[in-house]
């Protein structure tokens, strides 16, 4: 299982646009399983 950065990376490789930590989220919560912690606070501080 991937971490929630590496997730998080290799999703914003494949966007095509901008995303919001919301958008970001919604997509790679299935693949990394339940995030320990606050999301957007793991977001905010990458």
């Amino acid at each position: 299982m991937k971490t929630f950065i590496e997730a998080t990376e290799d999703y914003l490789q494949i966007a095509d646009k901008p995303k919001t930590i919301r958008e970001i989220y919604s997509k790679i919560k299935d693949e990394i399983g339940e995030h320990p912690g606050d999301p957007y606070v793991t977001l905010l501080s990458f």
